[in-house]
Order: C-alpha cells, then sequence, then structure tokens
C-alpha cells in the first residue's frame, strides 16, 4: 500500500503524468562518428557499436562491423582509455607501456608463444617501418576496440584493470594471456652529459625526417627515444630506455644516416646525448597460449 501512495504522489505532482528519470547527455566521445551509430549504453556513456563484448558496466571490448573505419585511434585521459582498430598486440602494449603518445613495436618487448601468431601480431607490424598501407586493411576487417571507463577509486591501477580486461576477453575467445615481466637484457639507454644544454621548446608537437634531417619538437625528450625505437631497430634489434633524466620540453635537430647507428650517436652528441649499450632490466608483455 505504501508503495502505491508514493507512486500516486509522484502522478499527482507531474500533473496526471508519471515522471520518469531524466537520462544524463553522454560526454564528448573522441571515437569517429561512424562508431557511434547504434552505439551500446553503458553507465552514462556511450560505447562502440556491433561488438561482441564482454564486460561489467563501464567496459566495452571487441570487433567493429567488419568494413566500417580502418584508422586506429588511441585516446587515454585519468578516468578513461579508448581505443579503435588495433591489433590484440597493440592492446597489450598499450597496457604496457601505459601511455597513448607511443606502442613500443620492439621484439624485445613482445614475446609471444600462441598457435596462431598472424592472427594478434600481422605482418604489417614486423617491418622497420609499421606498414600502415597494409595495416589499414587488416584493420578494416579484424580491428579490436576497447572503451573503459574508470572510477576514481580504480584509476590508480587503471593498467593492470585493462590487462585484465584483455585477457578475459581474448582468453576466452582465442585462449591467449598475457603477463608483464621483468627480463634481463641488452639495451640502448639515451644519455646526457648534463653539461651541454638542449633548447627548452613549449610550442606544438612535430616531428619531420627530410633530406637525412630528423627535427623533432615535443614536450618530452621521450618523443626521440620513440621514434628511434619504433622506426630503428638497430642490430641486434636493442629496445632504446630513456636514461637522459631531461625534463620538460625540447626541439632537436639531428643531420644524420639514420640507418647507421654510429652515425646517429655522432649527430647526438653534438646535443650532449648519446646512445650507450647496457645490460639492464625492463619490463615486457608475454602472451602465451592457453
Amino acid at each position: 500500500m505504501d508503495m502505491v501512495k508514493h507512486l500516486g504522489v509522484l502522478f499527482s505532482l507531474a500533473g496526471g503524468y508519471l515522471m520518469l528519470p531524466t537520462l544524463r547527455k553522454p560526454k564528448e566521445s573522441k571515437i569517429p562518428m561512424q562508431l557511434q551509430n547504434e552505439g551500446i549504453l553503458f553507465g552514462q556513456d556511450l560505447l562502440f557499436p556491433g561488438l561482441h563484448y564482454e564486460t561489467t558496466e563501464g567496459v566495452a571490448i571487441g570487433k567493429a562491423k567488419k568494413g566500417t573505419v580502418s584508422t586506429r585511434n588511441i585516446y587515454i585521459n585519468d578516468g578513461r582509455i579508448q581505443v579503435t582498430n588495433a591489433t590484440p598486440v597493440e592492446l597489450y602494449l598499450i597496457a604496457l607501456h601505459k601511455s597513448a603518445e607511443y606502442i613500443p613495436y620492439n621484439r624485445a618487448r613482445i614475446s609471444m608463444t600462441v598457435y596462431d601468431e598472424k592472427r594478434f601480431f600481422p605482418d604489417g607490424l614486423k617491418k622497420e617501418y609499421v606498414d600502415e598501407v597494409e595495416m589499414e586493411k587488416w584493420r578494416r576487417d579484424y580491428g579490436f576496440h576497447y572503451d573503459r571507463v574508470f572510477s576514481l577509486q580504480e584509476r590508480v591501477s587503471k593498467w593492470a584493470l585493462m590487462l585484465n580486461d584483455l585477457n578475459q576477453y581474448f582468453g576466452k575467445r582465442y585462449r591467449i594471456a598475457g603477463s608483464i615481466e621483468k627480463v634481463p637484457t641488452d639495451c640502448l639507454l639515451l644519455k646526457h652529459n648534463r653539461r651541454t644544454e638542449i633548447p627548452f621548446y613549449t610550442g606544438k608537437r612535430a616531428t619531420k625526417l627530410e633530406d637525412g634531417k630528423l627535427t623533432i619538437q615535443c614536450n618530452s625528450i621521450d618523443a626521440l627515444v620513440n621514434w628511434l625505437d619504433n622506426r630503428y631497430q638497430f642490430d641486434p634489434g636493442l629496445p632504446i630506455i630513456d636514461r637522459s633524466y631531461h625534463g620538460g620540453g625540447v626541439v632537436l635537430t639531428l643531420k644524420a644516416d639514420f640507418s647507421d647507428f654510429s652515425s646517429i650517436n655522432e649527430a647526438l652528441i653534438e646535443h650532449g646525448l648519446s646512445l650507450q649499450q647496457e645490460f639492464i632490466s625492463i619490463e615486457r608483455m608475454v602472451i602465451r597460449s592457453r
């Protein structure tokens, strides 16, 4: 009876019309408009359409409709991670590197023992340069999306939660699991002599390679490390790690033969930088078949 009375009061206050709760307007999404049609509503926000998703509230992961969008997009802030059209390996490497700026494709950062590696690590990712033309077709037909909104309590451990989400989804479908392990390996460490000043920069980020001259304008020296690590995996493919301890933005111009390690090192020395080989422990993503 009490419930009937309460409903009667609400009905009368609304002038004879039953009032329904007002849905909150979804937050602005960074995902392209083609992916927002027929979205799945979870919590307060619009997630991906056409997904075979595995999730609790606030998470969506799976494949998009075949042939819709071919470009990869990554958007990360404190409370959300959104990735469209990524390979499974790229999703795992984002969880490893904890960044939207760069994915560490260097094979020293990935250990895979899976039954069908091409499904997870396409040939377009294995070349000296990531072959985006080849990858576009793969992403259009087989790309995966990931979207998770984190509560305030979850933000501290969001990367571990992302890794757990990936293991649940890919574990059920393809019987694989990823884990982060520390392994000792030879690396090239970027070091600074602390005497030579590197020009400070606060403007728009840009990277340009033209006529053997590389110009990097960025808010962190990480951009140089990432560029070298991603595009030039020197024999025998050593990962490049920042040990310059240089804070703030930088602008650098390097003139070198970028297929030759010693030529690059000579160009770096002009700025007080150098790449030095050392044996250290680094984090690596290990992906195994279950």
